[in-house]
């Protein structure tokens, strides 16, 4: 068995911006970190969206003509744990993204599955 780095170890990276994500309520595991090389000056960035375990960054393109989105989240295959449906936030937060003709990455597990048509399709696709 591997040993977990400490919180300390994650959060003391030199020549990075991180953005923790703790989970919001009193249940073990989740919660997300997105970390990004400081040279890149990019800026949290939080979507209009329920989704409980994500966090996003804004990056520009050094001559600021362009910027992109890189994000990271969790969904729990448990549906007990938040209120809201996790499956229909995080679907929200995709269609979010893809209606508004954004640049983004986002990464994330592969808990989910999504119907599109007639085809099924999972984060991973």
């Amino acid at each position: 068995m591997t040993r977990q780095p400490t919180s300390v170890e994650m959060t003391n990276r030199t020549g990075e911006d991180e953005w923790p994500m703790t989970r919001s309520v009193d249940r073990e595991g989740g919660g997300v970190m997105l970390c990004v090389n400081s040279d890149l000056q990019a800026i949290k960035y939080m979507p209009d969206s329920d989704f409980p375990e994500q966090i996003c960054s804004q990056i520009k393109h050094p001559d600021d003509s362009k910027k992109f989105f890189v994000g990271v989240c969790y969904r729990t295959a448990t549906d007990n744990i938040f209120e809201i449906d996790t499956y229909c936030a995080l679907r929200d937060i995709l269609c979010t993204f893809g209606s508004s003709n954004k640049h983004f990455i986002l990464m994330g597990t592969s808990t989910t599955h999504f119907l599109v048509g007639h085809h099924i399709w999972t984060l991973t696709d």
